[in-house]
């Protein structure tokens, strides 16, 4: 039972176009140093590329973090997907690390839930990369 669920989530991922990205798991992981974010379990975290961007209505989407439903957390020992687009590796180190900074700001301390765009939670992001994030946020409203 268990080998046929896996499959199928390997059969979605490849329709989706997505890479499992071991590059971007060491760039969290230097992230996470750097940042003294020892709260986050790297080993939960299931990082990927995708091979399209993707589009909202206001904005190009650079990458995202996602919760596991609780059952696929079991069967993969994973709680989140982080994904970048095509975009993300467009953009210099530098850019990379504070997307990657973003990203992982919206895992909880507790590794069970998201945390919202709220403004304490991504001071930090703020005021380390405040210059890029800003020009980044235009570019990406285009």
């Amino acid at each position: 039972m268990m080998t046929r669920v896996i499959m199928m989530i390997k059969r979605v991922i490849k329709m989706l176009d997505y890479e499992i990205a071991d590059d971007l798991r060491d760039l969290a992981v230097r992230v996470i140093k750097d940042n003294n974010l020892s709260y986050i379990d790297i080993d939960k975290i299931q990082f990927m590329k995708l091979s399209k961007n993707l589009l909202r209505p206001t904005c190009q989407i650079v990458g995202r973090c996602v919760l596991m439903h609780p059952r696929i957390q079991k069967l993969l020992n994973k709680n989140y997907i982080i994904e970048f687009t095509p975009i993300f590796f467009t953009k210099p180190v530098e850019t990379q690390e504070m997307f990657m900074l973003h990203e992982l700001l919206h895992i909880s301390d507790d590794m069970e839930g998201l945390a919202p765009h709220e403004y304490e939670e991504f001071r930090l992001v703020l005021d380390k990369y405040s210059d890029t994030y800003y020009k980044e946020l235009k570019i990406l409203q285009k």
